[in-house]
């Protein structure tokens, strides 16, 4: 229920894109199941089970979920390191029982060299003191959450340096090195009840292993963001553990009622937030709200938000939350192609100009920049121009569905009906939906006939 239901939760079941976190969680225990089935027969000999005459399959469906699991998000790549933290917390750990790691490995070392590959600009985007830093950061920033829930948000944005010296870096530091010094002596010397240390070892371990590879994602879209809710997902099985430990060990040391009602109240409180948690991704407007509530100098919220304002026509308002975006990052291209957006719907076609060249000079290659800046020079009549602008986008971009319509209608325009039907068909090739296009298609087929 604690899983279910914590808020920390939401963002992974609330936002579609997170999609593929539920997936991969889903394979991951899947397969995470699995490979206990397989092991649990082991451990039984030769008692008859049913589980036991299943091992083999159950050793190759825990296999395939892996690869689904992998398939669906890499970050999951650290099943293996938690099956052999399983291995050894049985005491069943040997040369033999981690042979059968090996296949899980391979899958492991596969994806991570595919995500290297794919990720290598945010991977050069911090240095390893850095890294480590803003981990530690993250680390105790999501057991605060997972203790006291309040003040999620869609953004958590790094918006200071970066150094040890700083309190929010060398305090989270401090307090993570101790505790494990703490563990580690407890477990060594078995100062307390000796299996509750070593679930609560096991537990914070299976947090930290599942966790780490989302240190890599910090740098993204040219900016930092030191957590993320959704990357506690697989993670909170590690935490939830430990709190069942702590519940269990209350539910003996004193009554059972106690500890019973005590989580009732947890589980409700958790519902109640998780449900307010909620109504903030009911539309982008209240994500990005939400935000700037607890982050108002997020520069990437404060250019969503205004995207939103855009579409309703909010246009004073989007202008306002994107020159306060440029002021908090002045290198911030998006925030002059969307101002550009806002100048270009209330006819200022030269401010509009000026604003998407200076998204490109800061963002070469902007394949949304040149389309704008076409619209511009077509609102303006400028054919001649605009069709330049369309060029140059297919050059960089040859499948823009919405520069070949562009240049489709405008070829059309300037009479030049086999050009335009070029373009039309090569747009269309690549998406057939468009019945408004298609009229246009067939408007100058009749004139060419």
């Amino acid at each position: 229920l604690l899983f279910a239901l914590h808020p920390i939760q939401v963002e992974a079941v609330a936002w579609v894109s997170a999609r593929k976190d539920l997936l991969s969680t889903f394979f991951f225990l899947l397969s995470l199941l699995a490979f206990l089935s397989y092991s649990d027969g082991e451990r039984r000999g030769n008692r008859p089970s049913t589980v036991l005459r299943m091992t083999p399959a159950a050793y190759l469906f825990s296999l395939l979920c892996f690869l689904l699991a992998l398939l669906s998000k890499v970050t999951v790549v650290t099943l293996p390191a938690i099956l052999l933290l399983i291995h050894f917390y049985q005491g069943t750990l040997s040369k033999q029982t981690a042979k059968r790691t090996i296949p899980f490995f391979g899958l492991s070392i596969l994806f991570m060299i595919i995500a290297v590959f794919g990720k290598t600009q945010n991977l050069v985007s911090l240095g390893p003191i850095e890294m480590v830093l803003i981990s530690a950061k993250a680390t105790v920033f999501y057991l605060q959450k997972f203790l006291w829930p309040v003040g999620l948000s869609a953004i958590y944005p790094q918006t200071t340096p970066i150094a040890i010296s700083s309190a929010e870096f060398f305090v989270p530091l401090a307090i993570l090195l101790f505790s494990s010094v703490a563990l580690v002596t407890l477990y060594k010397r078995r100062l307390f009840d000796y299996s509750i240390i070593r679930l609560f070892a096991f537990g914070s371990a299976f947090f930290l292993i599942t966790l780490s590879p989302n240190f890599f994602n910090a740098a993204k879209a040219e900016a930092v963001y030191f957590a993320s809710d959704r990357y506690v997902y697989v993670p909170m099985v590690g935490l939830v553990m430990i709190a069942g430990v702590l519940v269990s060990e209350v539910g003996n040391r004193a009554r059972r009622a106690v500890a019973l009602l005590g989580v009732i109240g947890i589980v409700c409180v958790c519902a109640i937030v998780s449900y307010r948690q909620a109504l903030v991704w009911r539309t982008s407007e209240s994500l990005y709200t939400h935000v700037l509530t607890h982050y108002p100098d997020s520069h990437a919220a404060l250019n969503n938000l205004a995207k939103v304002y855009i579409e309703d026509e909010r246009l004073g308002e989007a202008k306002q939350l994107l020159q306060r975006a440029i002021e908090v990052k002045p290198d911030f291209a998006y925030a002059y192609l969307n101002l550009g957006i806002a100048y270009r719907r209330e006819k200022d076609f030269e401010q509009a100009q000026q604003l998407t060249l200076k998204a490109i000079e800061l963002k070469p290659g902007l394949k949304r920049g040149y389309f704008n800046l076409g619209r511009i020079l077509e609102d303006q009549g400028e054919v001649d121009a605009a069709i330049a602008e369309y060029k140059t986008l297919i050059e960089i971009d040859p499948e823009n569905i919405d520069a070949l319509w562009q240049l489709g209608h405008l070829y059309g325009k300037k009479g030049m009906y086999l050009e335009g039907v070029q373009m039309y068909r090569r747009a269309m090739e690549l998406d057939p939906s468009r019945a408004e296009q298609a009229e246009e298609l067939d408007a100058i087929l009749e004139k060419l006939e």
